[in-house]
């Protein structure tokens, strides 16, 4: 059993895949966590790919520069891209993959998935309401509603402001009834944290990003 303090790293990544080769002779996909696993997991062939999770990007690619070092042949990573391509940053191994999107989110919100669960469990008058009141489909809505946070989360990471993830979950900011999002209350942590003097002014710095940062 492992120390409740027990953290995963590249290293052990590496020698999770390294150990594993003894009885499978296929090829290795490492993943960032628990979540993409169990997306991958019935989409790969699983007496031809094992499937290993490395606890976060930076092992991820951590693992696959060890292993490239050892001319390790079989094993891929696969991370988000995160805001890497707006930034320009070009992936740094070539046995290092990226989602084409911000994260497998939202290349789950672009596919037909979307449509399918909506279809499951979504009400049809509802849902034609709801396009024909708002004259735009339920993913545009869903998209200019997470785009808000998107923004902010940017914005954060350019200047360095220290505003946790987990400060920034939509449901505390979002009115399920009339799904709105009120930007003034989210924008005010960055007030409250102190790396904007006011909400107007970050208002002004998330109207500033450029519109590639969509």
């Amino acid at each position: 059993m492992k120390p409740s303090s027990w953290t995963k790293n590249a290293g052990h990544v590496e020698n999770e895949v390294i150990m594993t080769r003894r009885i499978h002779r296929g090829s290795f996909l490492i993943l960032e966590g628990e979540d993409d696993h169990r997306f991958w997991h019935p989409r790969v062939a699983s007496l031809a790919c094992e499937l290993a999770i490395g606890d976060g990007k930076q092992n991820v690619e951590g693992a696959v520069r060890r292993l490239d070092a050892r001319n390790f042949s079989g094993a891929l990573g696969l991370v988000d891209d995160d805001l890497d391509s707006l930034d320009g940053r070009a992936l740094p191994l070539p046995n290092l993959l990226a989602t084409d999107a911000h994260d497998l989110e939202r290349l789950l919100l672009r596919s037909r998935a979307l449509e399918r669960v909506l279809a499951e469990y979504g009400k049809p008058d509802k849902i034609r309401h709801f396009e024909e009141d708002r004259a735009c489909t339920v993913r545009a809505a869903l998209f200019a509603r997470g785009l808000v946070f998107g923004r902010l989360r940017r914005l954060a990471q350019r200047h360095g402001w220290g505003l946790p993830s987990s400060a920034l979950s939509p449901e505390r900011f979002t009115d399920r009834d009339r799904w709105e999002v009120d930007r003034d209350r989210l924008y005010a942590l960055a007030v409250t944290a102190g790396v904007s003097p006011s909400i107007h002014a970050v208002h002004e710095a998330v109207s500033g990003l450029p519109e590639a940062d969509h």
